[in-house]
């Protein structure tokens, strides 16, 4: 397997803790993208951006040898990120448009792979998502764009109708353990049967610093410790990392489910302490605030 193509928002992250303050570039094209190509692994983004902030991203993902593939939006998907210790909440202040039919099937051409990180319910639209079901090449999916609510303003939890589409496309998929429960309650009695009902290979369930675990379709569930830093930075994107690692090492790389998770693992506790994809690295210039 040689190329993924990674679909979703790029965004502007305004991270708030209680003794510092930044502006990055992130979503999961960038943090998932930018995990891809350390790996090695021929890595392509379709999103859509404005066009005071494309330029910050084509300079950023040419530098790390991503294809970036950006239609035109009035604006960037924006978030601000509050973090104070294990605690953490959202507001969405602007998206961008959703990504097209017509985006997604020119963009497919080539990949091996297709990862899904819509970071909201339209970030993707509805009917792109029906082209990626019957591909025969494995499409991963985080659901969080899934579970919450559509609109501006402090981001609520929300199951959206459009998470069974996206499932149904998606054979390697990664929740949270609170996200898989409250997709447990919206009418799946429980994870094993969600996995037969949308025909999901391997689900990933993360619970941060605990670990998590991996539940297969035979049913084997495999557990995974997580490798904690001696000292936290900044926990924003971790899961698109641990993620990426995990596919990058699993799917492109043929490891053991266990493998993958320790790798993912070791490279996701990197990245919490700064050691990974760093601050520098994913700073917006000055000229774009």
């Amino acid at each position: 397997m040689n190329r993924v193509l990674i679909i979703g928002s790029a965004t502007i992250d305004l991270v708030r803790q209680p003794h510092s303050s930044a502006t990055k570039m992130g979503g999961v094209v960038t943090y998932g993208g930018l995990t891809f190509r350390k790996q090695g692994i021929s890595t392509a983004v379709l999103t859509n951006l404005s066009a005071r902030d494309a330029s910050s991203f084509r300079t950023l993902y040419r530098g790390c040898g991503i294809d970036l593939d950006a239609g035109p939006s009035n604006a960037t998907t924006t978030f601000v990120d509050h973090v104070e210790g294990d605690t953490r909440w959202q507001e969405l202040l602007a998206v961008a448009v959703p990504i097209t039919a017509t985006q997604v099937v020119a963009a497919t051409v080539g990949a091996d792979h297709i990862h899904l990180g819509p970071l909201h319910p339209t970030d993707i639209h509805y009917n792109a998502l029906t082209l990626l079901t019957g591909l025969g090449i494995p499409v991963s999916l985080d659901v969080q764009g899934y579970l919450r609510s559509p609109h501006l303003g402090r981001v609520e939890v929300m199951v959206s109708e459009h998470l069974p589409l996206a499932l149904s496309a998606s054979t390697y998929v990664k929740a949270s353990r609170d996200e898989l429960v409250t997709i447990l309650n919206a009418g799946y009695l429980n994870d094993e049967r969600f996995m037969h009902t949308f025909g999901i290979d391997e689900l990933l369930i993360t619970a941060g610093g605990r670990g998590g675990e991996i539940l297969l379709a035979s049913g084997e569930r495999v557990r995974y410790d997580a490798a904690l830093p001696a000292q936290v930075m900044d926990p924003t994107g971790a899961g698109d990392v641990f993620f990426a690692a995990y596919l990058g090492a699993r799917l492109h790389d043929g490891r053991t489910v266990l493998d993958s998770c320790a790798i993912a693992a070791t490279i996701a506790g990197q990245h919490v302490a700064g050691l990974y994809l760093t601050e520098s690295c994913l700073a917006l210039p000055e000229s774009s605030l």
